[in-house]
């Protein structure tokens, strides 16, 4: 699998199957502006809430050879294998990728787990080895980074104001390299944000004074 983010805005993606696994695969596909468009004879109340709102479209009816179009992504979570496996081929043969729900080896993408901290976004799988490891990864990075994520934005001031003082990449490069290290990242996440600041804001006054 290659690890990558991809724009979903506006772009058509059909949910075959209207339960709790669809249920999350839809929120997150809405979370990021996709046009969704859902095929079942049934939905949870969540679903059913999204399709009043005009959130998304619900084609209510069960699944027959012809009705998914062309989509970009197919996401497949009926209870019936041979469904799945039906569905799976014909959105395949329209050039889209597939996502089952039932049978992960043949899924042309996975959906990880998502952990999002302001700036700072961070997906994390267990390739379906231990869901339960992967729930507590997920706990334990959300409390780690709580503190990185807050001076993301501060960092980023920063940067703008060195690309200003520091016109070739190499010589930024270097300088993060010296301020921004293994030593400073261990305090940032000890909540010393402070002290590293200080130092970053002597560095970059060192480089005012030379310009």
């Amino acid at each position: 699998m290659l690890a990558m983010s991809i724009n979903m805005l506006h772009k058509r993606c059909v949910v075959i199957g209207g339960g709790s696994v669809a249920e999350r695969r839809i929120k997150t596909l809405l979370q990021a502006q996709a046009k969704v468009e859902i095929i079942s004879p049934r939905v949870t109340e969540t679903i059913r809430t999204w399709s009043e709102e005009q959130l998304l479209t619900w084609h209510q009816q069960a699944y027959v050879p012809g009705c998914i179009g062309v989509a970009s992504f197919v996401f497949i979570a009926t209870n019936e294998h041979s469904v799945n496996e039906q569905a799976a081929k014909e959105a395949r043969s329209q050039g889209a990728l597939v996502n089952r729900a039932d049978d992960h080896r043949d899924c042309d993408f996975t959906m990880p787990s998502v952990v999002t901290l302001g700036d700072l976004h961070m997906t994390i799988s267990t390739g379906r080895s231990s869901p339960r490891m992967n729930a507590l990864i997920r706990c334990d990075l959300e409390q780690r980074y709580q503190q990185v994520a807050s001076i993301l934005p501060i960092l980023n001031t920063y940067r703008q104001e060195v690309k200003q003082l520091l016109l070739t990449a190499s010589e930024r490069e270097a300088f993060w390299r010296a301020q921004l290290g293994p030593r400073e990242f261990n305090e940032i996440l000890a909540g010393n944000w402070q002290q590293v600041e200080e130092t970053l804001n002597h560095a970059i006054s060192g480089i005012r004074t030379k310009s």
